[in-house]
């Protein structure tokens, strides 16, 4: 286990001690990385904009965000095209600032430290040997003040890379390809920890094949976050629970 989940993992074993021993309820969230499987049937624009909301929206700094993109081999040169696109379009702002109301834009992180973090894994992947394909650093558009990363996606990675595996928390997706329905769900499911997934497909069978086979507190299919679908109770598993939120009943 790496040090950061090990680290997240301490913790959460701390609070459940605590809790039992002053008798309190209890409800935790904890994650590291979710996956967004794309298959190679899905509208390439529609799957591009899931990609990107999944991931940019609040900078990633959100448990749920996709951040591990998941994409069959043959549509991949093609998502990748768009990626870098659109990607350029977003503008670095101040979210409040009247600019950010007609514009798709970026935020800054929330502080220096995780600034110097995001920037580190980033570093850190092509030292392993993946692609920086956009992004990677400060937009050359971004305010003079705030902690600015240009929306961020690395290819070629690895399931051994250490950006696979640990948790960035900031607007860097990574991608992995794939060519069978079995690989893809042995990669989603190479985690210890089990918060949400998300399935883009147009097969609707294949679909919930995936939902029941991933192991994930909740998986979106043909959208991604949780704000954004309608959906059952969550319920974490693995490493992530302990809780069961968000629905109805």
């Amino acid at each position: 286990m790496y040090a950061s989940a090990r680290a997240y993992l301490l913790t959460w074993i701390n609070i459940c001690v605590l809790s039992l021993s002053l008798s309190l309820s209890l409800s935790l969230c904890m994650c590291v990385r979710v996956q967004i499987v794309v298959f190679d049937d899905v509208d390439i624009d529609v799957a591009v904009e899931w990609l990107m909301f999944g991931i940019f929206w609040t900078n990633s700094q959100i448990c749920s965000a996709t951040s591990r993109a998941i994409i069959h081999e043959r549509i991949a040169p093609r998502v990748f095209s768009r990626l870098q696109e659109l990607c350029a379009k977003v503008k670095a702002c101040h979210p409040l600032t009247p600019e950010a109301s007609d514009t798709a834009f970026i935020g800054p992180v929330i502080s220096k430290q995780q600034y110097d973090k995001v920037l580190a894994y980033i570093q850190g992947a092509r030292g392993q040997g993946a692609k920086v394909l956009c992004g990677g650093g400060r937009p050359a558009n971004a305010p003079a003040k705030g902690f600015y990363i240009a929306p961020t996606v690395v290819v070629n990675v690895e399931p051994h890379m250490t950006i696979w595996k640990e948790e960035v928390f900031g607007p860097v997706l990574v991608v992995k390809t794939f060519s069978t329905e079995d690989e893809a769900l042995a990669l989603a499911n190479d985690s210890s920890f089990g918060l949400a997934a998300a399935v883009l497909s147009k097969d609707e069978e294949r679909a919930q094949r995936m939902v029941r086979a991933i192991k994930a507190g909740i998986t979106w299919v043909n959208c991604s976050q949780v704000r954004q679908c309608i959906h059952r109770p969550l319920l974490l598993r693995s490493r992530s629970l302990f809780a069961r939120c968000a629905g109805l009943g």
